[in-house]
């Protein structure tokens, strides 16, 4: 955390994730650590892997994630793909990324970007 002399205190991080990412951005917050642990559903004997991501897309989708992982049964098959994210700043810089996209329950016809998981 930025000035030097706040670190170590508690950054009073809001329950709002706009008020946190305004935080983070200002140095004075987090930013998110996304951890997902998947299997591939075509080869879960290559055992479990995980996702990081400091994603602030992701952790805003998270509760709908978790609440349908819980309400599901197990099994659970989705998607896990990388949106495209493009967008041009106020001063004109083009600015394209890709994101991560869970998506639990899904089972029509992937893109080609996309991998099954099992959870």
């Amino acid at each position: 955390m930025e000035p030097t002399g706040a670190r170590g205190s508690l950054c009073g991080c809001s329950a709002s994730l706009a008020d946190r990412k305004a935080a983070a951005q200002a140095g004075r917050g987090p930013t998110p650590e996304v951890r997902i642990d998947f299997r591939l559903a075509d080869l879960p004997e290559l055992g479990v892997f995980n996702l990081v991501s400091s994603s602030w897309e992701l952790a805003a989708e998270l509760p709908a994630l978790a609440a349908a992982l819980d309400t599901a049964d197990v099994p659970v098959v989705g998607v896990l793909r990388y949106g495209l994210v493009e967008f041009t700043t106020r001063s004109g810089i083009t600015v394209s990324y890709r994101r991560p996209i869970v998506e639990a329950g899904r089972t029509q016809v992937l893109a080609q970007d996309a991998v099954r998981l099992a959870a």
